[in-house]
């Protein structure tokens, strides 16, 4: 199977000529590298005069490149943004990990139970678990709360695969918001399975 190509790295000169003919101030934006994303961050001030209207341009001027707003309700409407333009990919992948483990036929519809709990107890079933066995509601999402915890993240993982790509595809589709684990490395994810710690707004 062919692989699809390295994405090609673009020079600092290349990224800042690129926001600029996006209408961005100069100034107003830095290109650092950062020790705990371990890659090069695109910093963009509340000085560079960007607005939702850039979005689009920027996106495509950054490709892979991490970005961060100083402005934290721009940040989270750019990445509000990127989530939407991902999410056809993400939900093409999340179906073909569903199908995958032989669940995509059949799969229930959120529209058809009044409420996430039934919701969940249905894909339990889906699966082959008795119902309000392993999911639990929490607020914002739904957690996976298995009785053998103690088994190590890989055990667990591969006992639940079933039921994590059935939940994944849900989350895909945008029938659950926020999923995550109840264990000693407690985390919820977003739709780009990105996560979300507690404490974290949206938690």
């Amino acid at each position: 199977m062919d692989l699809p190509p390295e994405p090609q790295i673009q020079s600092i000169e290349v990224i800042e000529q690129r926001l600029v003919d996006c209408g961005l101030n100069k100034k107003g934006f830095s290109i650092e590298y950062s020790e705990l994303l371990q890659a090069r961050e695109i910093v963009i001030g509340k000085n560079a005069d960007a607005s939702v209207g850039h979005f689009p341009c920027i996106h495509t001027a950054l490709g892979l490149e991490f970005v961060t707003f100083e402005d934290a309700q721009m940040g989270e409407e750019y990445r509000n943004f990127s989530n939407e333009l991902a999410r056809p990919q993400i939900l093409e992948y999340a179906k073909n990990g569903l199908a995958e483990v032989g669940l995509l036929e059949g799969f229930p519809e959120r529209a058809k139970y009044k409420n996430d709990k039934r919701f969940a107890e249905a894909i339990e079933v889906h699966c082959g678990l008795d119902a309000g066995s392993v999911l639990k509601e929490v607020e914002g999402g739904l957690t996976l709360q298995p009785d053998d915890l103690e088994l190590d993240s890989v055990t667990l993982s591969e006992k639940y695969r079933r039921l994590i790509a059935a939940v994944i595809y849900a989350q895909a589709k945008g029938d659950i918001q926020n999923f995550g684990f109840v264990g000693n490395e407690a985390y919820q994810t977003d739709v780009n399975g990105d996560p979300i710690k507690e404490g974290d707004e949206g938690y």
